[in-house]
């Protein structure tokens, strides 16, 4: 918290505009402009992460004249993360922790001032090191850390790291658990692979050490390699069957850990929980389809304020009588065959063959009129939806054909007109053909599993935010760290060198993306 009686002077004033937890004590010049300094700081550091990512490119390397680019907006960005940092260092006792004599020494060694320093000395040292040892490179690679700076200021990293020091006395009995768990099994494994007459396997547990790379994927649960001997399957297949859920263990602390922190395992209250089991008795004596029908609990129209007509058709195509029941069926089966023929038209051998496009033809043209009919049946019953039910017909009508949902419609239907009414479209006709697979996207009328992903999403954004930033973050570490520790591996692996797919960063993303959802498709790294 911010020292009690801290002055109005300059040093109190940058503490307020530079500190990202002094959010909640800036008043008036420092309120607008602190925003505009993070963001401008935040597009700062994205600019100099794909500056780095890009100068990785072997073309871009060769071309001095962009490197000399690179170099220069190096410099700026440097210079401004130092003035940023200094500001901050100075501005560093306005907050208690950092008061008295040692006070900007401790702000000096906190985790995100060391993060800072670590991504700015690289740049000033870059001039007295020779740009050809290894060590270069690694320093360079530090610039990646001004990734967390901009956690910094999201506080995505601060929260992550909380949940982790939250649960850290379980995680560390059990990431034992882990360790032991991997290192007893590497151990079985070498010594029943060591002399596997195959060399490829042969190859991965020549030793303890070289067994445990191989070991650790099969305990996350993926088996690259398959020509066990007869202990070595008994072994995996132990593996396979329980200690990869000893090994899980830490990594399901942490989840929970997680979900409590985000909310996701908040009870709901008793009320909620009785009047939920109170809709599945209902539900469950509905129709199959009309059970799950998002517009099934939507209240009746108001008696007298609308044509009988209107309210009749209304209650058929919401299957609030019998006959809109089997309506609702109908629709339902015709949308499945609709795309079920999309995609079978997409087999050569039935594109191919002419009496079949020519029944497929007919179908289409069937299923089309069935849906135009649909459509215009809903546009006609459009007043009476409860969320148009204010505006007038005309406008509600309007507002209908907005909706998403008649977009959808319309896009999976217009495209048949048009090649009927221009000849030209018929060219195309075989990709608009493919636009029928949208009418997936209406089954959500019938079954809402869209709309209810609709809603967790926009109820989560801002916990869905923070992890997403922290795991762009770690993509693009990784991917940097595999592409300076990988370009030079020439070991082939699946035909193919494996520095050749982490050659530059960009390269890299791809098949870090692949790692870090937790399949490995390549296991020939350097040290493995």
């Amino acid at each position: 918290s911010p020292a009690s009686g801290a002055g109005e002077g300059w040093r109190a004033a940058a503490y307020r505009l530079l500190h990202p937890v002094a959010k909640g004590k800036r008043r008036g010049v420092a309120a607008r402009l602190a925003p505009v300094l993070e963001g401008s700081v935040t597009l700062l550091i994205m600019l100099n992460v794909v500056a780095f990512a890009v100068s990785t490119m072997k073309a871009v390397k060769q071309d001095l004249g962009v490197m000399a680019w690179f170099d220069v907006f190096e410099w700026v960005s440097v210079s401004i993360f130092l003035l940023e940092w200094a500001g901050r260092f100075w501005a560093a006792p306005e907050e208690r922790r950092y008061q008295g004599m040692f006070g900007r020494l401790w702000f000096t060694l906190s985790f995100f001032s060391v993060v800072d320093l670590l991504a700015i000395v690289p740049t000033l040292a870059d001039p007295f090191i020779d740009s050809d040892l290894p060590s270069a490179t690694f320093l360079r690679s530090l610039r990646l850390l001004r990734l967390l700076r901009g956690a910094g200021y999201s506080k995505s990293l601060t929260r992550y790291m909380s949940v982790v020091s939250s649960c850290m006395p379980t995680f560390k009995l059990t990431f034992a658990i882990a360790m032991v768990t991997w290192v007893f099994f590497s151990v079985l494994m070498y010594y029943a692979e060591r002399y596997n007459p195959d060399p490829n396997m042969r190859k991965h547990y020549n030793s303890v050490p070289e067994a445990m790379w191989i070991t650790l994927l099969n305990l996350s649960g993926e088996s690259p390699l398959c020509n066990y001997q007869t202990w070595g399957r008994v072994t995996a297949s132990v593996v396979g069957l329980f200690a990869t859920a000893f090994f899980a263990i830490p990594v399901g602390v942490l989840a929970g850990a997680f979900e409590k922190d985000f909310g996701l395992d908040d009870d709901d209250d008793e009320e909620e929980e009785e009047e939920e089991e109170e809709e599945e008795e209902d539900t469950d004596a509905a129709p199959l389809i009309n059970q799950a029908s998002a517009h099934a609990s939507a209240p009746p129209p108001p008696p007298g304020d609308s044509p009988s007509w209107r309210v009749n058709l209304y209650e058929f195509v919401e299957a609030k009588t019998d006959a809109g029941i089997w309506f609702e069926r109908a629709v339902f089966t015709i949308i499945s065959l609709s795309v079920i023929q999309a995609a079978l038209d997409t087999v050569p051998i039935i594109a191919d063959d002419a009496p079949t496009q020519t029944a497929f033809s007919l179908i289409e043209a069937v299923f089309v009129l069935f849906f135009s009919l649909e459509y215009l049946l809903r546009l006609a019953s459009a007043p009476e939806l409860p969320q148009f039910r204010a505006s007038n017909a005309a406008a509600a009508r309007v507002r209908h054909v907005l909706s998403f949902y008649s977009v959808v419609d319309l896009a999976a239907i217009l495209p048949w007109y048009l090649a009927r009414v221009f000849p030209s479209v018929d060219e195309y006709d075989h990709t608009f053909r493919l636009l029928r697979i949208l009418r997936l996207f209406t089954l959500d009328k019938y079954y809402p599993g869209i709309t209810l992903l609709d809603d967790v999403l926009r109820r989560a954004s801002s916990d869905l935010t923070v992890a997403a930033f922290v795991a762009a973050v770690t993509w693009i570490i990784f991917s940097s760290l595999l592409y300076l520790t990988e370009n030079a591996n020439t070991d082939e692996d699946a035909d193919r060198e494996e520095g050749e797919r982490f050659a530059d960063v960009p390269t890299a993303l791809s098949y870090t993306l692949i790692l870090l959802s937790g399949d490995y498709p390549l296991v020939e790294f350097t040290g493995a």
